[in-house]
């Protein structure tokens, strides 16, 4: 928190130095160069639709203390323009400011399509000027700018089904302690043979037609998702048809429609016609447990009359092929430009001319397409071509069809999968050509026989359409696109860095197990797609289950996966050169693959496709400690395997949902190893659409369902709606993401303090996670610690955050509003939860960690608090912590003189530890301290949460954290004692790269080098001692002091190469 930094430096009495290293003395350096010309943190962006973006610089320079003095920004609406000096959008003029991050524009509005010159120019610390130019486009602003129709991504056949009706019946709410059972009878005028599809909310347990059982899809008691629509197929005589189903209601934490049948028969005649039967008017019901209720004869006549569900909840269709969807279109003349705006509900991905407009995975992303309808804006220009052209999509069930949980098929949003796109043609004589979905296009079923998020993609190779994506492709077979009901939300630009493969990894072990089945061992826990290359017999297929551990025998291990299936299948076209394979619509969590078929084949290659969002990577460390080094490491992978679309909590059972409590404890960590601004205003976005109507941010988002607005928000998970605007904006220095929420933060805490007036958060706590996860607990719902305390603590710091960012935005008297609630919250916590002497809360570890982490207690209690802290952990021999406590256990330790006991924790091998993790093969951060042990009803092996504390290792060991926001001014400030001895690491921050390398003799020798990127500063804190640079003793300050009392030297450095030697005077345990 920003507090005790202010602390820290109100204490120090700072002296600045000059020079720590060797100055050249050769010719003068150039000006600073203009480098990383950034618009919403993107470099040349298309398609944005923010009509304020956010416009930032940095400096480039070996100079020491080169620093920008004054800057103009210019925008011009074309380079002509720009290059004449005449800026009819927006200019500046010369701001006497060394500020290069975050200018929101405010010159003329923006029109759809335009594309926007701009120039900043810069004066640096001698007052020469440099300048550097680039340019943004903007998307598609208004509704009126489509003029491309959506258009269903269906099959005929699924067409019919959703018009004749899936009709979900009920009798009111049901009782969880009984099923509840329908029956309808209907006629037939002649045979006939079809499909029923079925289902229950919240699950059908038994399904019979004529007193005959069929087999229903069933979930397990540990499954999160919920099953789609059971389809099976039916042969029926002439004449009177009963069908029977069971419905079994769950009394879950999240609420949810309950008690409802329905079910739906889709029939072709003895003559051909075709007939679809529901269960619509003619439907009864009953609590009864009457014997053979189900069977024809028995008399339902005493039963009540089912009504329709109200409201009806989505039909969760029974998954269906990817389809392709095709335009024919020519050009006439020079192209200048082309844009393709494409948007679908479902997952898509654009084809022009036999090739993909992009590499990216999974778009159009992970969304609440109830709220939201993401497009994205591509340069076609290149892939254009002279005459006859062909536009194609493929169309799949991505995040929008797929079974998300905790809900099951079409979760956010009602069938059919639906696509609208326009491309957009620019003649070099000014005449512009638009093509764009309408009825006019062409739609068939494509060789992706099925593909969701949780069970893989099938792939029939055999069913391939050659050329489909090419102009001329002949149309046997193809059926005309219908028109689709416009969603709810108009499209929306979605700029974040897209999922992408970002690194492909061989196999490091292939172990046979038979002559058809093998196991691939990648070596790494990841989050991907497989990538194969084979070659056999048309017709062979090769299955593939993927599971992050093995079972006794080395088989792959599914069963923590629960509802995901985690399959994929490839039937083999035949190719006498081969074939080749990637899935573009599903994604797994792995590090083992189990391959099944391999004995119909002449040759199979697998490697692994490591997706994420492709975000810049941003950090590195290199420590020698092998523990800490794979901390650090097995973070970085869990964040990589969970940034998918939003930062979710696992990427491979049926659940990856965007956790906010997990996101929140871990942004720390995640903004240093990655460029996060845009990622988290993205999934920000999701959290104001997720916020119920009293204020309180969800437990996770997009959410599905979610707990009613009633119960309240469940502290340490909402909490996420605060911290990580504050987190981004604290490493990024642009304001965008505070002015984005702040609305919606405010809400927040409004909510809190309406039900808690005395300053502590008793009443209205949600779904009251507490300290997830803890070690003493014996369920995942004890009180280990207690909960109002958590969430006091956590109520108090996010105050003080709202504070530090209202002065940021100025805000001046919301500042002082929310820093006074901080104030008074905190003294409420102290009054309530501190003993006289000295105990806090039921005296658990997470009781001293939160109120030392967020700087709650009054002075004269810290040290004291930490002592406790230190003895409690000697007294246990370890850590006792959980999701919430974990994250701060090694700073609230530092901070309060107790640096030796962090660091025993971050070495330590034994259970529980991050070091047992690691001695037992992790190569990812587990959910649980115990996952090689724990329950596998939720038991995940890439789960970053716990892996938090790599942020400490950053700050705190390598050194490294942002005095001011967007490291404007850097803290240096290294844990250097004789249990840490040496850490090294570079950041990439918004002003260059920052790179901090120590080591530490046992006799405390000091050698500390620091590279400060142009335009920054760093203030560096070490140990009292004797220090040189350039070969000069440096006496930079009189006596600091530090919170938990050491004497401290604190030097104030320039931009610039820094090289520090010295004796430490006392070097701590």
């Amino acid at each position: 928190m920003m507090m005790s930094r202010r602390t820290l430096l109100a204490a120090s009495g700072a002296v600045s130095m000059a020079s720590t290293g060797v100055q050249s003395r050769a010719a003068a350096p150039p000006p600073p160069q203009i480098v990383d010309l950034k618009v919403e943190s993107l470099v040349e962006p298309l398609g944005l639709d923010s009509p304020r973006p956010y416009l930032s610089w940095r400096l480039a320079s070996p100079r020491r203390a080169a620093a920008q003095s004054a800057y103009r920004i210019a925008v011009a609406s074309s380079a002509d323009k720009l290059a004449k000096g005449q800026y009819d959008l927006w200019d500046t003029g010369r701001v006497a400011s060394s500020d290069s991050l975050g200018h929101p524009y405010a010159g003329r509005p923006l029109t759809s399509r335009q594309k926007v010159h701009w120039q900043v120019e810069v004066w640096d610390d001698r007052d020469r000027r440099q300048s550097a130019r680039s340019t943004w486009e903007m998307g598609l602003l208004e509704p009126a700018d489509w003029s491309g129709q959506w258009i269903a991504a269906e099959a005929e056949r699924d067409q019919l089904d959703r018009l004749a009706g899936f009709n979900w019946m009920w009798a009111g709410e049901a009782n969880p302690g009984k099923p509840r059972r329908f029956r309808f009878t209907f006629d037939l005028p002649q045979a006939a043979h079809g499909v029923i599809m079925a289902g229950g909310v919240d699950r059908l347990e038994g399904l019979w037609i004529d007193g005959q059982p069929l087999e229903v899809l069933q979930p397990s008691s540990i499954d999160f998702a919920k099953p789609p629509l059971t389809e099976l197929p039916v042969d029926l005589a002439r004449g009177r048809h009963v069908v029977a189903g069971q419905v079994k209601v769950d009394k879950g934490v999240l609420p949810s429609p309950t008690g409802a049948f329905g079910a739906l028969l889709r029939l072709v005649l003895a003559d051909g016609g075709r007939l679809w039967v529901s269960a619509k008017d003619r439907c009864r019901t009953s609590l009864d447990d009457a014997v053979d209720w189900f069977a024809p004869e028995f008399d339902d006549s005493a039963w009540v009359a089912a009504t329709l569900a109200t409201p009806q909840p989505n039909t969760p269709w029974p998954a269906r092929p990817a389809v392709l969807m095709r335009k024919d279109f020519e050009t006439s003349g020079a192209v200048v430009s082309a844009r393709l705006y494409a948007a679908a509900l479902g997952g898509f991905q654009a084809r022009l001319n036999g090739q993909a407009v992009d590499d990216a995975l999974l778009a159009p992303g992970y969304t609440d397409f109830r709220a939201r309808t993401p497009y994205r804006a591509y340069d076609v220009t290149d892939l254009v071509r002279p005459g006859p052209n062909a536009l194609g999509f493929w169309v799949a069930d991505g995040w929008f069809a797929s079974v998300i949980a905790p809900a099951s098929r079409f979760a956010f949003g009602p069938a059919p999968r639906r696509l609208l796109a326009q491309l957009e043609i620019t003649y070099a004589d000014g005449r512009r050509a638009v093509v764009a979905t309408d009825p006019s296009w062409s739609v068939r079923e494509s060789a992706v026989v099925s593909a969701e998020i949780y069970n893989g993609q099938t792939y029939d190779a055999r069913l391939e359409v050659d050329g489909w994506d090419r102009p001329g492709v002949a149309q046997t077979r193809w059926e005309k696109a219908a028109l689709a009901p416009p969603p709810q939300a108009p499209p929306s630009a979605d700029i974040a860095p897209p999922v992408r493969v970002t690194q492909v990894l061989d196999p490091v072990k292939r172990t046979a197990v038979s002559t058809d089945v093998a196991v691939f061992d990648f070596g790494q826990n990841l989050a991907g797609v497989p990538q194969i290359a084979l070659q056999g017999p048309a017709g062979a297929t090769v299955t593939l289950r993927f599971a992050e551990v093995l079972t006794k025998d080395g088989r792959a291990d599914q069963s923590n996966l629960r509802a995901a299936r985690a399959t994929d299948r490839y039937t083999c076209r035949g190719a006498a050169r081969g074939e080749a394979h990637q899935p573009l619509f599903t994604f797994h969590g792995f590090r083992y693959v189990e391959v099944s078929g391999l004995a119909a084949l002449d040759r199979f290659d697998l490697k692994a496709g490591v997706i994420h969002n492709d975000l810049p990577l941003t950090a590195s460390v290199a420590i020698k400690d092998p523990t800490i080094a794979g901390v650090w490491r097995n973070a970085l992978w869990s964040q990589r395997s969970n940034f998918i679309g939003v930062p979710t909590d696992c990427p491979q059972r049926d659940e990856r949902l965007g956790w906010t409590g997990d996101a929140q404890v871990f942004w720390d960590a995640a903004a240093f190893n990655m460029d996060v601004e845009l990622f988290t205003r993205r999934f920000m976005e999701e959290l104001r659409i997720a916020q119920d109507s009293q204020g309180g941010f969800p437990v996770f988002a997009p959410a599905a369902n979610r707990p009613p607005a009633s119960i309240g928000p469940t502290p340490g998970w909402a909490d996420a709606g605060v911290i990580l605007p504050w987190t981004t904006w604290r490493r990024s220095g642009s304001t965008a993401v505070i002015e984005e929420n702040w609305s919606a933060m405010s809400r927040y805490l409004a909510a809190i303090a309406k039900t808690n007036p005395d300053g502590v958060w008793r009443n209205k706590r949600g779904i009251d996670f507490g300290d997830w996860l803890s070690i003493d607990a014996k369920t995942a719902w004890d009180e280990t610690t207690p909960k109002a305390l958590i969430a006091t603590a956590y109520w108090a710091y996010d105050n003080g955050l709202m504070a530090d960012m209202a002065a940021a935005t100025g805000r001046m008297d919301e500042a002082t509003r929310f820093q006074a609630e901080h104030e008074r919250i905190s003294a409420a916590f102290r009054s309530a939860f501190v003993a006289k002497d000295g105990k806090i809360g039921n005296g658990s570890q997470t009781s001293y960690i939160l109120p030392l982490r967020f700087n709650l207690l009054a002075p004269e209690q810290h040290q004291a608090a930490g002592e406790r802290l230190a003895a409690s952990i000697r007294e246990r021999g370890s850590l006792t912590t959980g999701f919430l406590g974990t994250p701060y256990i090694l700073d609230a330790l530092a901070d309060s003189g107790q640096s030796q006991t962090a660091m025993a924790l971050l070495r330590r091998q034994a259970y529980p530890s991050w070091g047992y993790m690691l001695s037992k093969g992790a190569t990812s951060m587990w959910e649980r301290w115990n996952s090689d042990t724990g329950d596998v009803a939720m038991n995940s092996f890439n789960h970053y949460a716990l892996g938090a504390v790599s942020g400490f290792i950053m700050r705190r060991l390598v050194g490294i954290d942002a005095l001011e926001p967007g490291f404007r001014r850097i803290l240096a400030r290294p844990l250097i004692t004789a249990s840490s001895q040496q850490a090294a690491g570079k950041h990439l921050s918004p002003m260059g790269m920052i790179q901090s390398d120590w080591r530490v003799s046992p006799q405390g020798r000091l050698d500390l080098t620091l590279e400060i990127p142009a335009n920054a500063s760093a203030q560096l804190v070490l140990p009292a001692g004797r220090y040189s640079g350039a070969g000069q003793a440096l006496n930079p300050a009189s006596s600091a002091q530090d919170r938990d009392g050491r004497k401290t030297a604190v030097f104030e450095l320039a931009a610039g190469s820094h090289v520090i030697a010295g004796k430490v005077d006392r070097l701590d345990a």
